[in-house]
């Protein structure tokens, strides 16, 4: 009887301890969307309301393209509109007052240009604005209130610490504090009024971790925690106060790495990978996800047009129930911060889902992800319902034991 009894707890257990793995790994934090029609790598991306642009880059014959498709958020479909005045690679795009802003890249073969092409999405038509003063390409832009800054690339010198900053009312450039570090093939986010930069490669293509945060009202650059692995080619975000940062590229291979900057606390936490390595991609952030797309899975030209969407899962409560967003005017084509104000009541239920025992935020400099402490829960009951079956053992087995004592004395 009592190993029927201890069979039955044992199949109750594994039953128990697979339900829950089921229910972590519903809190799966990756998705997949609609692919990009045109493959490539190396484009640039902002967005406008629930639209996001994807513009130039090279094509699946390694082929320099002007095409522009747009991916309506809402619809999960893309569609076509006006191509480029040029054919271009390796520029940067953001967005101001409901227009696109294109902003260097490289053009005929590797040279860089200072020209600066704005999108009209109501008249679907390109115009030509005022070239930034240095010509350069595999650069980052970033809008802040009527500001466009520039920052960083590679110009026919090499990489370069330069950061310029457009006024859009007045149209005019304007040369600011330039970076500690010269970087091309770099990414930044924008929190507030910081711009934080990100990775990147110096001369000859080595990869750099290097993380520095300018301050835009004051005009300064401040030096910050280092990303965990040195990446080119990547591509940032940003969701409330941290930036999340994807992908990338050295010779030998690409990177999957999705890692999350906190710019309260200063640190870096590794979280869930993404599904397909990948460089010279794009990120845009749009309320509570970001779409990462397109880019080559392998080094050097490849190309891809992956729509796969992270969704960290502090922020899958708050998104599920469907509040209505007004997007803000900081895009750009690594960043897009659309994240509504919330009211205390949301900030205390999201602090609540994070702040549990399992979160080693609170204990040590490196948090773990959330996919990490999924794993750490799961083992964690394991080791419950085994120290409880080892109890429950040792307890029929002390009850046996008496009961052959007792017998035994009866016997003599």
């Amino acid at each position: 009887m009592r190993y029927l009894i201890l069979l039955l707890i044992v199949v109750l257990s594994t039953f128990y301890v697979t339900s829950i793995s089921n229910s972590f790994a519903e809190e799966n934090e990756w998705n997949t969307k609609s692919p990009m029609p045109t493959i490539r790598t190396e484009h640039t991306a902002s967005i406008i309301d629930d639209k996001i642009y994807v513009i130039g880059g090279f094509n699946r014959n390694g082929e320099v393209i002007n095409r522009v498709e747009v991916y309506n958020i809402s619809e999960d479909k893309w569609d076509e509109v006006e191509p480029m005045p040029v054919a271009l690679h390796h520029a940067s795009a953001t967005s101001s007052n409901n227009k696109l802003y294109v902003i260097g890249g490289f053009i005929d073969g590797w040279n860089p240009i200072s020209r600066m092409y704005i999108y009209d999405p109501q008249e679907d038509s390109w115009t030509e604005g005022k070239s930034m003063p240095t010509a350069r390409g595999a650069l980052t832009t970033q809008t802040y209130n009527n500001y466009i800054f520039a920052i960083g690339g590679m110009t026919n010198f090499g990489p370069t610490t330069i950061n310029e900053m457009y006024d859009v009312e007045k149209e005019i450039w304007v040369t600011k504090e330039p970076m500690s570090t010269a970087r091309e093939h770099l990414a930044s986010g924008i929190i507030e009024d910081r711009i934080f930069v990100v990775g990147g490669r110096v001369q000859f293509g080595a990869n750099l971790n290097d993380n520095e945060m300018y301050n835009i009202n004051e005009d300064r650059w401040e030096i910050m925690e280092d990303m965990v692995s040195e990446r080119g080619g990547l591509a940032a975000a940003v969701l409330k106060e941290s930036v999340f940062v994807f992908g990338g590229e050295s010779r030998t291979k690409t990177f999957n790495n999705n890692e999350q900057f906190n710019s309260i606390d200063n640190i870096w936490i590794s979280r869930e990978e993404m599904p397909t390595a990948r460089h010279g991609l794009v990120s845009i952030a749009y309320n509570f996800s970001i779409f990462v797309i397109g880019g080559g899975t392998e080094p050097g030209y490849s190309m891809s047009g992956l729509n796969e969407v992270f969704t960290p899962i502090e922020f899958q409560k708050v998104q599920n129930e469907e509040i209505e967003v007004v997007p803000q005017v900081n895009t750009s084509n690594q960043v897009v911060d659309i994240i509504p104000e919330q009211e205390d009541e949301m900030e205390i239920d999201i602090v609540s889902e994070i702040a549990d025992p399992f979160d080693s935020c609170q204990l040590v400099d490196r948090c773990l992800s959330p996919s990490e402490q999924r794993s750490s829960r799961i083992i964690y009951y394991i080791f419950v319902i085994l120290i409880v079956i080892l109890m429950i053992a040792i307890i029929f087995t002390l009850i046996s034991l008496y009961r052959y004592t007792k017998l035994d004395k009866n016997k003599d």
